[in-house]
């Protein structure tokens, strides 16, 4: 009875266990003596890369009579742009995956791999030239430069989700480059480009160049982009009805901690509005400033004596001193 219940429990562990990465997989084919690491210059610190940590390194491919053929060095005619690549996420080849843990930041080591574990592997996940010496034992010669947690963007390139609560009104200036400094942009743009988030209008940055965007062009036959992205202006528009009658823009922050510090139901207001026309910004109908004497409007929110409506629900959701724009031509009015 003892021996079924200990292989009840081992098949309830067994089920319970974690599946296998596709890299755990790799792992399996290491062999004793395909991998020799040669340290030329220690780094600093006792902390390696990890699992989920993005690699900032240099590579030389040599043959062993010492010919490179392969590096991202410029002094062995590379481009002199380092390697960026996650562990875990990005494609790399089984030697590296296996020998870059062992590494710490500034390092400099020599790796023996074999070919199966290189750019020989079966189902190598890196490509390589049809004249690349894939079936010989190859040098690496790695510099690690850097390692660190990396914000994700998207969950294959390595670059935590988090993005402003939409929507929000944008005004940015964005530029891409290829790994080699060439821009990929088709037009150069004097003037930032303006979009809402939660409109389809963007999407992820890189999703800018895999896919069609009014916003970039449609680039294609890349590795890597980097993105250069300065934020000009950025506004919270909130849809408050959710049917796109009433829309609240918050143009300048206030005091205090939004919602704590938004008015209660039974708050005394005392607000400065201007009502212009939706097609027309000249077009002031009202001021308080200037038609009520330059006194703000006074009431009791609550009490539903303000009309329209729509502008007390949208005054409920602003801080002191928060300066906002309210539009619409079904609540309010024209």
């Amino acid at each position: 009875m003892a021996a079924a219940e200990e292989v009840s429990d081992h098949d309830h562990l067994a089920q319970k266990k974690k599946p296998l990465s596709e890299d755990d997989k790799r792992r399996k084919k290491m062999v004793p003596g395909g991998l020799m690491k040669a340290t030329i210059r220690p780094g600093g610190g006792e902390s390696t890369p990890k699992d989920g940590d993005q690699v900032v390194y240099h590579c030389a491919v040599r043959t062993l009579d010492g010919v490179v053929v392969q590096s991202s060095k410029s002094e062995f005619g590379g481009k002199g742009i380092p390697i960026r690549q996650v562990l875990g996420k990005s494609k790399i080849l089984l030697g590296l995956l296996e020998g870059m843990p062992t590494m710490s930041k500034g390092e400099v080591a020599m790796f023996k791999i074999k070919s199966p574990l290189h750019y020989g592997e079966e189902d190598c996940p890196v490509p390589v030239p049809s004249n690349f010496p894939k079936d010989d034992d190859l040098h690496f010669e790695i510099e690690m430069i850097d390692f660190f947690k990396p914000k994700v963007v998207t969950d294959d390139l390595g670059v935590v989700k988090k993005t402003p609560r939409e929507p929000y009104e944008i005004k940015a200036r964005i530029s891409g480059k290829k790994c080699d400094g060439k821009s990929i942009s088709s037009c150069e743009r004097t003037e930032p480009y303006l979009f809402t988030f939660g409109k389809s209008e963007a999407s992820s940055p890189f999703k800018w160049y895999l896919s069609e965007s009014p916003l970039l062009p449609l680039v294609g036959d890349f590795e890597e982009i980097h993105f250069e992205v300065e934020l000009v202006h950025f506004v919270q528009v909130r849809d408050m009805l959710r049917d796109g009658r009433l829309i609240k823009c918050r143009i300048c922050d206030g005091q205090g901690d939004f919602p704590m510090d938004c008015p209660l139901h039974d708050s005394r207001l005392r607000v400065h509005y201007k009502g212009m026309l939706l097609d027309n910004e000249n077009s002031v109908f009202y001021d308080t400033r200037i038609d009520n004497d330059g006194q703000p409007l006074e009431f009791c929110s609550g009490e539903g004596l303000v009309i329209p409506e729509g502008f007390e629900m949208c005054v409920r959701l602003m801080l002191p001193g928060e300066i906002a724009n309210l539009q619409s031509n079904h609540v309010f009015g024209k």
